[in-house]
């Protein structure tokens, strides 16, 4: 194992260590809410973060080279660099968007509109018709079909009198959580703190590292403590509104969503985490309860047995695992014989931001290498499709730059299933979804993505000897194109395998 792969591992024990003590019991915990947990994620992306600018930078540094940066670089990049010497921004915007420490712990959905202020005052009246309903669904598009179906089902801001569940923003509420985010915090963020953590598993940062992830976490709790106080708040008085038995939620690395997990623990609620589509590498759960006994989930939701052994595989108890099958597969019914439009659909990559290996440009370099590749290879008929607008100018600058006649695709991919017999693109719930529905998918992650020889080979869906993690190999996986996917996507993708 290489050092920024073991660096990696390294940051994803701390993040889920630092706030407890010999023991394992977590020493964060104010009115039954872990700073520490909630803030486990930020910590090990933050970290990674640190640890990728310090390799960059200090490269630049021993080869005597100035250090430059991009007009757009994050606060957190420039706080490294400056400890290799002086900086200047003078280098173009980079067109990739950044999405690792530019927007950790920054919420912008806290308001809540003005018409669901109206409904909620309307439920009163019927408040006993409405706890009827026991099952709060808090999740996206991967229970949409599923919460529709539930009659005992409340959904978070669904257009329903008695079926939307609506957050009230209470100064009762807000008093009793100020107390759960003290203003201080620096009795447990501290470089200390962080080095005898890792001590603990014979693992030595330098201290200008910690010390920079210790100040950098201090200050960044500062400007977000009104937002988790105001997110606690509105959490506890929502629960105790509307008062259900059970509780879906995505997987437990957002804050907000780690503070319901909590919140619902610590009243008896039972709780099913959702992934946000199909991850095909083990990730989620991760997060455990405060005396280290438990899982802090309840149940997760599985799509399918192939999802489920990955669950299994971090330890969750299978018998608390509930099989169900992928959402997507809803979405469109698969056709026996496909008629392509374009030789090749090309699905735009995202890093894996925990990775200190991962370059927030790859994502650029990867698709100007796939355009390439198949230029060379006779493909005159490609397609790009983007995953969000924000990815727009960098796809067209790379078009551009080639030369090349590609169409831009947006909208939801179920859109263009059929309109190509094979997709190239990396690590993502694409990969279920396509293969789900009949197509061939190539994965492609080269190693500046972050995602590690490691991470695939411990995923039960991918066929480690059909990823191209360079250019190369992607020209030999072109030469007879085949899915990346292992095994019967049939058996793997679903609960009861159709015949």
């Amino acid at each position: 194992m290489n050092s920024e792969d073991l660096q990696a591992e390294q940051a994803e024990y701390l993040s889920l260590n630092w706030y407890r003590d010999a023991d394992g019991k977590d020493i964060t915990v104010l009115n039954n809410v872990s700073i520490g947990a909630t803030l486990s994620y930020v910590v090990r992306a933050t970290s990674s973060a640190i640890l990728r600018y310090h390799h960059l930078y200090s490269q630049s540094f021993e080869n005597g080279k100035g250090i430059q940066l991009p007009i757009d670089a994050s606060d957190l990049e420039e706080q490294v660099a400056r400890n290799f010497g002086v900086v200047s921004r003078c280098l173009p915007a980079l067109e990739v968007p950044r999405t690792i420490d530019q927007a950790l712990l920054q919420r912008d959905d806290l308001a809540i509109p003005y018409l669901a202020r109206a409904v909620r005052i309307c439920q009163r009246l019927l408040i006993r018709t409405i706890r009827h309903r026991s099952h709060l669904y808090l999740t996206d598009w991967t229970t949409a079909v599923r919460s529709r179906r539930d009659s005992q089902g409340l959904v978070l801001y669904r257009k329903s009198l008695t079926k939307s569940a609506i957050p009230r923003s209470s100064k009762r509420y807000r008093r009793s959580a100020q107390n759960t985010f003290p203003r201080e915090i620096d009795k447990w963020i501290s470089t200390r703190a962080f080095t005898e953590c890792l001590s603990k598993i014979g693992a030595q940062w330098d201290d200008y590292i910690l010390e920079t992830l210790s100040i950098y976490m201090a200050n960044s709790y500062q400007k977000v403590r009104e937002q988790l106080t105001e997110i606690t708040a509105q959490w506890t008085e929502m629960l105790d509104f509307y008062q259900p038995l059970r509780v879906a939620l995505p997987a437990d690395c957002s804050e907000n969503w780690i503070i319901m997990y909590q919140l619902c623990r610590v009243r008896g609620i039972e709780t099913t985490l959702f992934t946000d589509g199909y991850n095909p590498v083990p990730q989620w759960p991760v997060l455990r309860t405060e005396d280290n006994s438990d899982w802090l989930a309840t149940r997760v939701a599985a799509f399918g047995t192939g999802h489920k052994e990955m669950v299994s595989s971090l330890g969750f108890p299978e018998e608390r695992i509930d099989l169900i099958d992928p959402p997507f597969l809803s979405n469109k019914k698969s056709t026996n014989k496909r008629v392509g439009f374009f030789d090749a659909v090309v699905l735009t990559w995202s890093i894996y931001q925990c990775s200190p290996r991962a370059d927030v440009t790859s994502p650029r370099r990867t698709l100007k290498s796939v355009l390439e590749t198949l230029r060379k290879r006779g493909f005159t008929q490609v397609a790009v499709k983007v995953r969000y607008s924000g990815e727009l100018a960098y796809v067209r600058s790379v078009i551009k730059e080639l030369n090349m006649s590609v169409e831009v695709l947006q909208g939801r991919l179920v859109a263009y299933l059929d309109s190509t017999d094979i997709f190239i693109g990396g690590i993502s719930g694409a990969f279920a979804e396509v293969t789900g529905h009949g197509a061939t998918y190539i994965l492609f992650e080269p190693d500046e993505n972050g995602y590690t020889d490691h991470m695939i080979s411990q995923s039960p869906v991918i066929e480690r000897g059909l990823v191209a993690r360079n250019e190369f190999e992607l020209n030999n996986l072109l030469t007879n194109p085949r899915s990346s996917w292992a095994g019967d996507p049939n058996h793997k993708l679903r609960v009861f395998p159709s015949r």
